[in-house]
């Protein structure tokens, strides 16, 4: 008797080759929510690959 939560991480960097996404499961006793989290930059439009 357990639900999972999935968190979704996406990370966009400028260019779409640069583009990261993982996912992680966690198991947690109450209810199953899932959330999508986007992260931008915030200084500059689109900051230098590194």
């Amino acid at each position: 008797t357990g639900t999972y939560v999935v968190y979704a991480i996406r990370r966009g960097g400028g260019r779409s080759t640069a583009s990261q996404s993982q996912s992680i499961s966690v198991e947690r006793s109450g209810a199953r929510l899932t959330l999508d989290i986007t992260l931008r930059p915030l200084s500059g439009p689109a900051p230098p690959p590194r």
